[in-house]
């Protein structure tokens, strides 16, 4: 059986561990990386402020998303190969309907490009409690077919 291959959004992971329905919901994801029920990749590279803890230690160990295959999309003069430019044409709709959502925060590029090696790496899962990425997710699903999840979500319906 293959694993499924989830990416963590490491944006607010320090913030998440300090929530303690957060922090089970990761409790319980590592748990299942560790048990190889799961392949875990963290979205950037994190770096707890307090690494003595066991559930940080974990989540410091995960490998973190290899952007590399972003460079690779680049043809020489620096244009995007043809076909792989939608992804990122579709940022400025995604901002629209995140804020016409009642986003706060504003969907951050960084995340959108993230979110693009997640799609590129043909990783099955994108989970974060980015309220942005969320209210986008059933579109960007049924455009690219990325599936984007709260890792709340993810455990609950036992994807894996």
């Amino acid at each position: 059986m293959d694993l499924v291959r989830v990416t963590l959004d490491a944006t607010a992971l320090a913030q998440a561990l300090q929530e303690p329905r957060k922090r089970v919901t990761l409790e319980r994801l590592a748990a299942a990386v560790n048990q190889r029920h799961v392949e875990g990749v963290l979205s950037e590279r994190f770096d707890a402020a307090s690494p003595r803890d066991p559930l940080t230690q974990a989540l410091c160990a995960w490998p973190a998303l290899e952007t590399t295959d972003f460079q690779r999309l680049l043809t020489p003069n620096g244009s995007l190969i043809p076909g792989e430019d939608a992804f990122l044409d579709y940022f400025s709709l995604a901002l629209e309907l995140a804020r016409d959502r009642g986003a706060a925060q504003p969907l951050r590029a960084a995340d959108w490009l993230l979110l693009h090696v997640h799609s590129i790496q043909g990783r099955d899962y994108f989970l974060t409690w980015s309220k942005p990425l969320l209210l986008v997710a059933p579109e960007v699903g049924a455009e690219f077919k990325v599936r984007i999840l709260t890792p709340d979500t993810f455990l609950k319906f036992g994807e894996y």
